[in-house]
């Protein structure tokens, strides 16, 4: 294998599973001692960064040459340097920041102002504006002032990281010197790794494989990897691909390919399963993703491909295919400019037939019109109003049932539908609680009869809502469709429903859950974190900011000891935009009473807060940096009960217009020292989608604990600063994070205790506290009662046992792994930590929702 420093599968696999590949040693270098030096200065560098190396990656590296060893040394720190953000050029407006930000904001405002005021208009500037053009003007308050717009010898150039008057982002000169800081350091480890092409392979599979839609992270890399594996690819595609949206993206990125196009035109139709499967490869062919979150992007294709999507939609059963087009009218009939189905109505006369009910098309007495009254007259349900042909579809059935409150007929026709059964199961129950208690036995037997046909993420998230339906609830909270993550909340005002009624429905549900895991390879032991009940499935991922960890919205963790929280935020502006990012931080009370701010206008919060400084523009290639510490001591001492920080786009510019713009924490022992460190960086998260104002996370100080929010705020009007929105804010977080709270959410402790009662027969569970409790199944207990007891956490076998996992092959689930596992073990973990053992497969929660995917095909 030759080793190609830019090589984007290396680099992909790199990122995603921190395993590094190299080429085989020449034999005249494989000697140990090799090139010792340059490997122990690239350790160095990569501790610097938060990387450890394994014993098995350190060995394999020494027996490279010189040069070999160069260039896998610059790939690795290229790579990972732009994971934890230290490939930028992190520069503060206050140069020794935090000792020099000012204590009184207003009074470094007001002597600005003066400064600019009182200069001599002919005398020069002791700082460039090199980011504006000669004659350009920067903005101060409420004036507009020439490019130079500071007094010669005012400032002290070393002070300043961009102009002292307008804040622009300047040139930068040469750092001071940084003092020694005791930074806590956070290493992750670095694996060797194998075959490129089998472990490329292996992850295409599990992408294609996830029964949860991908991340935009997830979506870039199954986009690498079917490029870089090209014809193989259509070999590693599961005859169903669960997601269809991954299913259209996937295809689309080979269609668009000389090399795999025919094969794959070859291929898709029997990846069609319904038209919106097919409006989905309309979309992502356009260049949209194939979620249809938004309008669906319609473009010209090849003529091929036109007959093929007309063929699939032909070969529908008619009454999915006018369902179908009736979920997306607007879309289809767009998507009907581009197929031409009228002119093909003779070949596809079911497709004719469907967009003539979708459009209300008027039939003349034409050819066109014969055709499409022949077709009407073998479809049951479809008439002709005077010359327009009409429907009656499945769904106005099932809403017409639940308007005239027959719960009879509302439950024959959701029977039919397994899909449509869980979706509208909370609806059904409550009307069945309501008016007909009677027919509580047959809704059960029907939730057992179809509950082998549902997927995971409904299984999980139903016995989960199910829970805790018989508890109050003042707000419900949506996430509406779209690529920023705005939260929506509404007054809950359905009825509660009794713990006996909804009790017999989880069982249900979770023994199908623990039926499918009983079915896969089993273990003696499994070992599972209690802190996964704090951590939501990822199931709603395709709006999930791209991050160094892979945090679930709305996890909750704990903030380790730490006493300061860094938080940062660095842009850079594209070439003819300017571009002003704020990062902030509202606090609260314990009421959510909002009582204080730090921000540009605030630079500092009593003790308990202080900012870097405003810089108002980032030019290319440096571009801007600000940073903002939070003591976590004096702001509880402070009253503080909750920070809520805020990233906005100030001068209104959508995050996704800017070339580069990402954030993230750091968590630090004191003050001084580097303003960036990397091995102390925590989170690290892209900035993307059309928002403007971003709010990552929400830090409780009474509890030491981060709920990770990835939310968008709907942002109103210009120049966006945290004080125009602090209530907005406030009501905001404190409802996604009381959603969250509420427990009615599916966890990862949820799908892990899924897989240890159905596969172990012995859990360990590990406490926050330290202590672990064992539970072994009993003779007299199947999988689903075993799952049960686990889950209830009140009949232990033993309880503060010391831990003791052994030498056999385990199963393991944690937030932060800090256990070695025998070999053969199978791991999954929110962050892996520093964790080194080589042995042990490691896999992420989408492979474990992935393993209990229903084999049946059942109608959606």
């Amino acid at each position: 294998m030759t080793f190609h420093a830019n090589d984007d599968l290396t680099t992909l696999l790199l990122r995603t599973s921190k395993r590094v590949f190299l080429p085989a040693a020449s034999p005249a270098h494989a000697r140990p001692g090799n090139a010792v030096k340059a490997l122990r200065a690239l350790e160095r560098r990569l501790f610097e960064l938060g990387y450890v190396l394994t014993e098995d990656l350190h060995v394999a590296l020494r027996t490279l040459d010189d040069v070999t060893l160069r260039h896998v040394g610059e790939h690795l720190t290229r790579t990972l340097e732009r994971n934890v953000g230290a490939h930028a050029t992190h520069v503060t407006l206050f140069r020794r920041f935090p000792l020099t930000t000012p204590n009184d904001t207003f009074a470094f405002y007001l002597r600005r102002v003066l400064t600019w005021s009182a200069r001599d208009p002919g005398e020069p500037c002791a700082l460039d504006h090199d980011d504006l053009p000669r004659g350009a003007s920067t903005h101060v308050g409420p004036h507009s002032a020439p490019e130079r717009a500071c007094a010669y010898g005012t400032f002290d150039p070393a002070e300043f990281g961009g102009c002292p008057i307008c804040h622009r982002r300047l040139a930068t000169p040469a750092l001071p010197a940084e003092e020694a800081s005791r930074e806590p350091t956070r290493l992750r480890a670095l694996h060797l790794g194998g075959n490129v092409h089998v472990e490329a392979t292996a992850l295409l599979t599990r992408l294609l494989s996830r029964t949860t839609p991908l991340s935009p992270q997830d979506r870039e890399s199954l986009a690498v990897l079917l490029i870089s594996l090209e014809g193989e690819a259509l070999t590693v595609v599961p005859d169903v691909v669960p997601m269809r949206e991954t299913m259209a993206f996937a295809f689309t990125t080979l269609l668009r390919s000389e090399r795999t196009r025919d094969a794959a035109l070859a291929v898709l139709p029997r990846h069609l399963k319904t038209a919106t499967d097919v409006l989905r490869v309309i979309d992502a062919y356009g260049g949209g993703n194939g979620t249809l979150t938004e309008a669906a992007n319609v473009s010209s294709m090849p003529r091929a491909l036109r007959r093929v999507l007309l063929g699939a939609l032909d070969s529908l059963r008619f009454e999915a295919l006018v369902e179908d087009l009736g979920r997306h009218p607007g879309d289809w009939k767009r998507a009907g400019e581009m197929l031409h189905p009228f002119e093909h109505a003779a070949r596809f006369q079911s497709v004719a037939l469907a967009f003539a009910v979708l459009r209300g098309t008027a039939l003349r007495d034409d050819a066109l019109a014969h055709r499409v009254e022949s077709a009407a007259n073998a479809v049951r349900g479809t008439r002709l109003s005077g010359n327009v042909v009409r429907y009656r579809a499945w769904s106005g059935d099932v809403e017409t049932a639940f308007a005239r409150h027959d719960v009879h007929d509302a439950l024959r026709l959701l029977r039919q539908r397994p899909g449509e059964f869980g979706r509208r199961f909370d609806k059904l129950l409550r009307e069945v609680v309501a008016r007909e208690p009677a027919l509580l036995a047959d809704v059960e037997a029907t939730a057992r009869a179809v509950a082998p046909r549902l997927t995971a993420p409904m299984l999980l998230s139903l016995s989960a809502h199910l829970a805790r339906r018989h508890e109050p609830h003042a707000r419900r909270v949506f996430f509406p469709k779209g690529d920023a993550a705005h939260a929506r909340a509404i007054d809950d005002t359905r009825p509660l429903l009794p713990h006996e009624v909804t009790a017999p429905f989880t069982a249900v549900f979770d023994a199908e859950l623990v039926r499918r895991a009983s079915a896969l390879p089993s273990f003696e032991r499994a070992v599972l974190d209690e802190g996964l009940a704090r951590v939501p499935v990822p199931v709603a991922a395709r709006k999930a900011s791209r991050a160094l960890v892979a945090w679930p919205r709305g996890a909750h963790l704990d903030v380790p000891p730490e006493r300061f929280l860094r938080l940062f935020v660095h842009w850079v502006q594209p070439q003819d935009i300017r571009v002003d990012l704020d990062l902030s931080v509202a606090f609260y009370d314990d009421a959510w009473t909002f009582v204080g701010l730090c921000d540009f206008t605030n630079l500092r919060f009593g003790a308990g807060a202080v900012h870097s400084g405003d810089f108002t523009s980032a030019p290319a290639p440096e571009g801007a940096s600000e940073f903002l510490d939070l003591d976590v001591d004096a702001l509880r001492g402070a009253g503080v009960r909750y920070a809520v920080p805020v990233i906005f786009s100030y001068n209104d510019v959508a995050f996704d217009v800017m070339p580069e713009a990402f954030a993230g924490v750091m968590l630090r022992a004191e003050r001084v020292g580097k303003v960036f460190n990397a091995r102390s960086v925590e989170q690290r998260f892209d900035l993307s989608g059309s928002g403007k104002v971003a709010a990552p996370l929400c830090v409780d100080f009474a509890r030491r604990t981060l709920r990770w929010l990835d939310v968008k705020v709907k942002p109103r009007g210009g120049m966006h600063r945290v004080g125009t929105y602090k209530h907005a804010l406030g009501k905001v977080v404190r409802d996604v994070d009381a959603h969250f709270e509420s427990g009615g959410r599916a966890t990862l402790w949820d799908l892990a205790l899924v897989h240890a009662a159905g596969r172990a027969r012995e859990v360990l569970v590990l406490g926050k506290g330290g202590g672990t409790e064992r539970y072994r199944r009993r003779p007299e207990e199947d999988a689903a009662a075993f799952h049960a007891r686990v889950n209830s956490r009140s009949d232990a076998d033993e309880a503060n046992v010391n831990l003791s996992i052994g030498e056999e092959a385990v199963l393991g689930a944690f937030v932060r792994r800090a256990l070695e596992l025998p070999p053969g073990s199978v791991a999954f973990a929110v962050d892996e930590g520093d964790v080194v053992d080589v042995h042990v497969s490691r896999i992420d929660s989408g492979a474990l929702l992935s393993e209990l995917h229903v084999r049946e095909t059942a109608p959606a």
